[in-house]
């Protein structure tokens, strides 16, 4: 087997990996986040936010791996620049841009303060973050570019 076909699938192996494990990564996030701000609700409720997650987290996430990332580590592979922290700063910015427009999706308007703007990129931007360190794990990215 020739070395492109086993760089492919080991991206398509990171993608789909990316796609089911971001989603559980921001959903253990969240309740971190309230678990450590003292925020206690039963074990119902927080099926229901995993579910909830998944239910929105997993098509907005492939999407955004076939329609942007996919592009972008094309790229990377024809410029033999693939390695983690390019990979890493890409998620990074497409995971700001999709974190606003599910957000506006979702919501059917743009955030109304900047407050609200600036805290939907950040949260985007630290899912995006996590999403290329999941992919980079999964499909095994050198830290280096060869």
């Amino acid at each position: 087997m020739s070395s492109v076909n086993l760089a492919r699938r080991r991206i398509w192996q990171g993608m789909v990996a990316t796609s089911l494990i971001t989603p559980l990564a921001f959903f253990l996030g969240h309740v971190l986040y309230y678990v450590a701000v003292g925020y206690s609700r039963p074990w119902q409720a927080w099926a229901l936010s995993l579910g909830f997650v998944y239910l929105f987290g997993l098509p907005i996430t492939f999407t955004a791996m076939v329609c942007l990332a996919w592009p972008w580590l094309r790229a990377l592979v024809r410029w033999n620049k693939l390695a983690i922290g390019y990979v890493c700063a890409g998620a990074a910015a497409i995971g700001a841009f999709m974190f606003i427009l599910a957000v506006a999706m979702l919501n059917g308007d743009w955030p109304g303060s900047p407050s609200a703007f600036v805290e939907q990129v950040g949260l985007g931007f630290i899912t995006g973050l996590l999403s290329g360190l999941i992919f980079s794990l999964a499909a095994r990215v050198p830290v280096r570019p060869s």
